[in-house]
């Protein structure tokens, strides 16, 4: 789910961006599509899970944390999308809705996904691929020695 936020964020940014242009003779289209890239800034910031900038996304954006508060997030920048009157920009406000409720659904379904999900907010995210791995090479040993193997 994180690297399917952070994927819609790069493509808000980015679809943002290029109807930038496009959109100077209306200014509210500017203030949203600010807005939008905005937000998709900050959701991007906090999923990629940095100790510095997660604790202090964590500290001001603490809804971020919470099923129902990032689904909520995700709503609303699936309005700001659709509110551009740009076919891409109404798919990827579709794409964001269906993410928000795969958002409530996916915590509300596994319950142990949403303590998973709050352990590792803090956390960088190689650290705990690299402590994942290094679990998995000492509990299954044999595995480890046929990869170094170069099989």
């Amino acid at each position: 789910m994180r690297c399917l936020n952070m994927m819609l964020c790069g493509v808000a940014i980015s679809l943002q961006a290029a109807a930038f242009f496009t959109q100077l003779l209306h200014p509210s289209k500017i203030v949203l599509g600010a807005y939008l890239v905005l937000f998709a800034s900050v959701l991007c910031g906090y999923e990629l899970h940095n100790p510095s900038l997660s604790s202090m996304l964590a500290d001001n954006f603490g809804f971020l944390q919470e099923p129902f508060g990032r689904a909520f997030f995700l709503l609303l920048m699936s309005t700001l999308a659709a509110s551009q009157n740009s076919l891409l920009l109404y798919v990827l406000g579709g794409v964001l809705f269906v993410n928000s409720i795969y958002s409530v659904y996916l915590p509300c379904r596994y319950p142990q996904f949403q303590n998973v999900y709050r352990a590792n907010a803090t956390t960088d995210a190689a650290q705990v691929v690299q402590e994942e791995v290094r679990g998995y090479a000492w509990a299954n040993p044999s595995s480890y020695l046929h990869y170094s193997n170069g099989l």
